[in-house]
């Protein structure tokens, strides 16, 4: 994660964490350093699609602009 914040390349990019993990540690380890989100994995593989595909939506719609 620190390496993608630290170079100006790449600090723009959003990280995003795909898991199974809803233990709430883990995701307040998460976003302290610096993830730009946080999704659980459904366990049926339509809904898998369905998140990833609202998340690729999301990502794309909300891009910094850059000059």
């Amino acid at each position: 994660m620190s390496i993608l914040r630290n170079d100006k390349k790449l600090h723009h990019i959003p990280t995003i964490i795909l898991t199974t993990s809803d233990n709430n540690k883990d995701i307040i380890a998460c976003y302290e350093i610096g993830v730009s989100g946080y999704i659980l994995k459904p366990l049926k593989y339509e809904d898998y699609i369905k998140k990833i595909e609202i998340t690729l939506v999301y990502w794309s719609t909300n891009e910094l602009k850059r000059t």
